[in-house]
């Protein structure tokens, strides 16, 4: 009784999946829907680009942050939350401990950098990809 409960089930799913079959029409993009498409995406991608510009443009504090005034010059993992860091803050060194829950200011060097610490450097992407990627400047 049950194995023919099964196979007229089986039979059952077949037939109204084959006569399903029939009244469904495959549907195809023609090539001005396609284009339509394409022209969408592109404009939605310009918008992006065009409004993340202005952003950069006349709010360059929204970006990183509004951190003018304070540059990270080192930093070193103490434990898995805590980290020393030497900041500059205005015009002055300052050597901290960044805790879970806590920030301590250990030394303040004034406004000259302390020894064996070279200036910050400032590189771009392209030359940190360059040397990620092991390739050298011809």
């Amino acid at each position: 009784m049950i194995r023919l409960r099964y196979h007229a089930g089986i039979l059952f799913l077949l037939l109204s999946s084959a006569v399903h079959a029939e009244h469904v029409q495959p549907s195809s993009i023609t090539q001005p829907e396609l284009f339509r498409m394409m022209g969408g995406l592109l404009l939605v991608l310009f918008l992006i680009m065009a409004l993340s510009w202005l952003i950069k443009r006349f709010h360059p504090g929204m970006i990183n942050g509004g951190n003018k005034g304070f540059q990270t010059i080192a930093a070193m993992g103490m434990g898995p939350k805590e980290r020393l860091l030497l900041i500059k803050a205005g015009e002055n060194y300052l050597l901290i401990a960044q805790g879970a829950s806590s920030i301590s200011l250990i030394v303040d060097y004034g406004p000259q950098m302390p020894e064996g610490f070279d200036a910050p450097v400032k590189t771009s992407f392209s030359e940190h990809l360059k040397s990620a990627l092991g390739k050298k400047d011809s």
